[in-house]
């Protein structure tokens, strides 16, 4: 059984962004050329698609140049990410465009990132510190803080805001108002943990729930589906920060989690055909399209691999003592492996029957839906087990 992610793929955010680019894309004129300041999203399939239809990101510094090539046989757009961007960088693009109509730029910033602008700028004094939880060097970050122009830090996890308040950092500022504020795509128990931290050293702070409502409807849903699924697949770009916290939550409840950016990844066998219960979750700047195919292939691995094994549960013929069989892995611990022989017989495979080795590990040698070739040493009849050996075949 597959389960997709309720909230899996692009949030509002990042789709109004793309709607709205591919709007522009559309109905672009002739000799018009379009660019994405900095990759639109997180995601390299994605981006690759625009660079096909022609859309190619530019950066900062090429903006003055760019922008004095635009002529009316020629016009050019800028697209604004919905990460947003420093409030400089948006000064001179409004500067650009004011001195040649023929350049315009469409700002595409996410809402919610738009309101932490808001919060960071109605704020912005010498009497408050901005304690911004996220990566630092993340654009949408970077944005924020430029709108505060006073004594601002950020911090990653709660354990370092802890750090912080240990070397005594609050009692310095004391006679500041400490203001907290997240980057929207935040682990939501980590904001939780560092609200408390703050609360305990500063009572006079004042806490902004800036993480979007759909970033924490995602990692609910990724807690709660990674409980239920004994395998676990996040789609979404590796640079992507909401796709990290993702991964985090799952590969907490669920060990065989794993993270891809394409389809074509699952090429490798990274998630066994033979789980029976696989969730697949995706990152905000994931296209439906991808989520999609990965979900295609695991359902054609699933359905082969599930006549692999009726064909084998078919099988009527008598195993014997000294028999060599190939039998399908259903279950592997370090203990031992079991295996399904058909004939209504559990094969069991223990380490001392698989290498000399005495510090093998079963589980980093196999995984469920492999085949194994071995003898069979002991049968039970009555219980239905045979007993096998691999080192003998081997």
């Amino acid at each position: 059984m597959i389960t997709v992610a309720k909230n899996a793929g692009f949030c509002f955010g990042v789709k109004r962004a793309v709607d709205e680019l591919q709007r522009r894309i559309d109905g672009k004129s002739v000799g018009e050329r379009i660019f994405t300041l900095g990759s639109l999203i997180h995601n390299n399939v994605f981006n690759e698609g625009l660079v096909r239809q022609g859309v190619t990101s530019v950066t900062v510094e090429e903006l003055p140049t760019l922008a004095k090539s635009a002529s009316k046989a020629s016009p050019i757009t800028v697209i604004v990410r919905a990460h947003g961007i420093p409030r400089e960088t948006e000064e001179m693009l409004i500067a650009l465009s004011k001195e040649n109509e023929s350049f315009r730029y469409v700002d595409c910033t996410c809402p919610f990132v738009k309101k932490i602008h808001k919060i960071a700028e109605e704020h912005s004094s010498p009497d408050k510190v901005l304690l911004l939880f996220g990566k630092k060097e993340h654009p949408e970050v970077i944005g924020i803080l430029s709108y505060f122009d006073y004594e601002k830090l950020t911090f990653n996890a709660a354990d370092e805001l802890e750090g912080l308040a240990k070397t005594g950092y609050f009692v310095k500022i004391n006679n500041k108002t400490p203001i907290l504020a997240s980057q929207t795509t935040q682990n939501l128990a980590e904001w939780k943990k560092s609200q408390e931290i703050l609360k305990n050293y500063c009572t006079n702070s004042l806490i902004f729930d800036t993480i979007c409502s759909v970033t924490e409807e995602r990692q609910r849903d990724a807690e709660r589906l990674s409980k239920e699924c004994d395998a676990m697949i996040v789609i979404g770009g590796k640079d992507s920060s909401n796709t990290a916290k993702l991964y985090s939550v799952c590969k907490r409840n669920c060990p065989d989690t794993v993270w891809i950016e394409r389809a074509d990844e699952l090429s490798g066998n990274l998630i066994s055909c033979a789980h029976t219960k696989l969730g697949i979750a995706a990152g905000a700047s994931t296209p439906l399209s991808v989520i999609q195919e990965v979900h295609n292939i695991m359902s054609e691995k699933i359905e082969n691999f599930e006549e692999l094994l009726d064909e084998s549960l078919k099988t009527t013929k008598t195993l014997n003592k000294g028999d060599i069989v190939t039998g399908i892995v259903t279950s592997v611990s370090d203990a031992e492996i079991q295996l399904d022989l058909g004939a209504q017989v559990t094969g069991i495979i223990t380490p001392e029957n698989v290498s000399d080795d005495p510090s093998i590990k079963l589980t980093e040698l196999y995984k469920k839906g492999d085949t194994i070739e071995a003898r069979i040493w002991r049968l039970s009849d009555v219980d239905g087990i045979a007993e096998l050996s691999k080192k003998t075949v081997d």
